[in-house]
């Protein structure tokens, strides 16, 4: 049944781990672990009068739906086991790079970065021409994205852009989500960083 969800009319929200959620995922799904965030998360990710399915254990489904309809998203339609998503058909993975490897993306102009954390966190320190959005925006600026090229994604240390990434890929986006984020990448690679 978990297969037969249409993505594009359901926001499907998979609490599970990061780890475990892009090792296999119901396509379309959206990763929103639980955490302080996830209201925020969900309700800048989700239209309110969308259908939502939640894929999260059965302690915490409770919570989930206080939490969810406390940002005006009560439309909840269907609840899954994380097990019943393990166990379906389907799956679909997200790939999760690392510094030399977005590098050389990157540098073969393949691939395109696009960096999630707010404005102010690229003012003080920020990879070289890069763009931002803050993740919690991405949603009301989907038009304003490039697609010519897939993006490499990234936050402060691969939290908010593992979010971003699941959000971009439901709209038909190809994505790679940078592991460790900047601070990964300022060991390795050149950051600008403000004067003050």
């Amino acid at each position: 049944e978990l297969q037969r969800l249409d993505g594009d009319r359901v926001a499907i929200i998979d609490t599970r781990p990061w780890s475990e959620y892009r090792a296999g995922a119901l396509p379309k799904s959206l990763s929103i672990p639980l955490s302080n965030a996830f209201p925020t998360e969900a309700g800048s990710f989700i239209e309110p009068d969308c259908e939502i399915t939640l894929i999260t254990p059965p302690h915490e489904l409770d919570g989930v739906i206080r939490a969810l309809v406390r940002v005006g998203l009560d439309h909840i339609t269907g609840w899954a086991r994380p097990e019943a998503v393990r166990a379906a058909d389907g799956l679909q993975t997200l790939e999760e790079i690392d510094v030399v490897e977005a590098q050389r993306r990157l540098a073969a102009g393949e691939w395109r970065m696009l960096d999630v954390r707010r404005a102010s966190e690229a003012a003080e320190v920020r990879i070289p021409d890069v763009p931002q959005i803050a993740h919690t925006r991405l949603a009301a600026q989907l038009d304003d994205l490039p697609r010519d090229k897939p993006l490499v994604v990234h936050c402060r240390s691969g939290a908010r852009s593992a979010r971003a990434c699941s959000l971009l890929r439901r709209h038909g986006l190809t994505v790679a989500n940078l592991a460790g984020g900047i601070l990964a990448w300022e060991q390795a690679a050149p950051v600008e960083r403000s004067a003050g």
